[in-house]
């Protein structure tokens, strides 16, 4: 076993249980609204509430981290996840959904925030790229496969809740028994969100746009692949061609752009999702076979905005930078993710449940014609002040403070300021 894996095992092993339950919900809840007879509408709502509370985590459970520790800040995050799955099944109704996905989003943010930083604690400047990279691959093979669960059981009773409790609650014993140092308390940046938008125009734009995106596909792919006739089995294949191609296109157009002008990738990937919800149209999706191509294409596509846009943004900033950034192009990604859904969903209710791609592909669409009005705007950086592209998670800044944009953390060195007795 690789020695960086040993300091960090119990942090996958939580992260591959949370991302279980977190997929499996995911798509199960657009399949009960569906199955339920909601519009579109209602589950884009439904959607927007646990995104804001992924947002509004992002911002506040730092807090409650740097106040109890991180060992129980997770295990009381976890807790409220864990309890949140069981009520989706004791109560339902759109509106008591949403409320409860909200607590499901900010708990959510609260749980990451604690491992990634946790994980940047005990990586050093050596191996912190491979554990991220690990990380990172663990959560999307759990995230993708989670949905799966769901053929295992009819989607209309209390049992697929219960798993998605389950494998919440268990993600507690890796952490909660683990003998490693918590991380300390992070000091904070100068770098103000203003000063971001004006560095990097296209950064922000890119966040917002690529939040707007991904979260109608992570909220209403499972409401789609269930109203084009494909069934439960069909939503899940579909998450996972989602975001296996999600995570796997990710490494080849970053390499691309770490060559040549990141502008024109992320325009051209933009462009080139457009192109593949045109021709999906034309083709149509008469076959789950072609739908998961299409959905491994178009995820692989859309999934790689945002990350570009935060390698572009890394170009204009010190590394010092690198953290408050992280956390603007987040608050950026979030306040997008909360518009996306509804407006994907109308579309879907007026157009068809095709319409979710048609929206998307407008928004990419958008997206590529700033990149390249950009280019008219300013000169492309020297290839010397270049990053290498990393694809980051859209979690919490903590996965910043790992990447080689920022190599000032040494492995086992507490952040300033923390106690690691709590």
């Amino acid at each position: 076993m690789p020695a960086y894996l040993g300091p960090i095992l119990p942090i996958l092993a939580a992260a591959a249980l949370l991302q279980l339950g977190n997929g499996l919900l995911a798509t199960l809840i657009g399949v009960r609204l569906e199955g339920a007879g909601f519009a579109a509408s209602v589950t884009g709502l439904v959607t927007t509430a646990y995104f804001a509370g992924q947002l509004a985590g992002s911002s506040l459970s730092g807090g409650v981290i740097n106040r109890v520790g991180h060992i129980r800040a997770f295990a009381s995050f976890a807790t409220v996840l864990s309890a949140a799955a069981l009520i989706y099944a004791l109560a339902g109704g759109p509106f008591v959904w949403s409320a409860v996905r909200f607590a499901n989003g900010f708990a959510m943010a609260g749980v990451l925030l604690a491992m990634e930083s946790w994980l940047n604690h005990v990586s050093g400047n050596a191996r912190r790229g491979s554990a991220l990279s690990t990380y990172m691959a663990v959560c999307y093979a759990a995230l993708s496969v989670g949905p799966l669960l769901m053929t295992i059981e009819e989607p209309e009773g209390f049992a697929l809740f219960s798993i998605a409790s389950i494998l919440m609650s268990l993600s507690l014993l890796p952490m909660s028994l683990s003998n490693r140092a918590q991380p300390g308390v992070a000091q904070p940046s100068r770098l103000r969100f203003r000063d971001l938008l004006r560095i990097s125009p296209l950064g922000i734009a890119g966040a917002v746009l690529a939040g707007a995106m991904i979260a109608p596909l992570v909220g209403l792919s499972s409401v789609y692949a269930v109203s084009a006739g494909h069934g439960v089995s069909g939503a899940a294949a579909f998450w996972l061609a989602l975001i296996g191609g999600g995570f796997a296109l990710s490494f080849p157009i970053g390499r691309l752009s770490d060559r040549i002008e990141r502008r024109l990738v992320l325009a051209g990937i933009c462009f080139a999702a457009l192109a593949a919800a045109l021709l999906f149209r034309v083709i149509g999706d008469g076959s789950l076979e072609v739908l998961m191509v299409f959905g491994a294409v178009f995820g692989g596509l859309v999934f790689a905005a945002y990350p570009l846009a935060a390698a572009h943004t890394n170009d204009h900033l010190p590394p010092e930078d690198s953290v408050p950034a992280a956390a603007g192009l987040l608050i950026a990604f979030g306040a997008g993710a909360v518009a996306g859904p509804p407006v994907a969903a109308l579309a879907m209710d007026l157009a068809g449940p095709g319409a979710l791609f048609d929206s998307v592909a407008c928004i990419a669409a958008g997206l590529g014609v700033f990149a390249l009005y950009r280019r008219t705007r300013r000169a492309d950086v020297d290839e010397a002040d270049k990053g290498a592209f990393v694809v980051l998670p859209r979690t919490s800044p903590a996965a910043y403070e790992m990447d080689p944009w920022s190599g000032d953390a040494s492995a086992g060195e507490p952040l300033v300021g923390g106690d690691e007795s709590q």
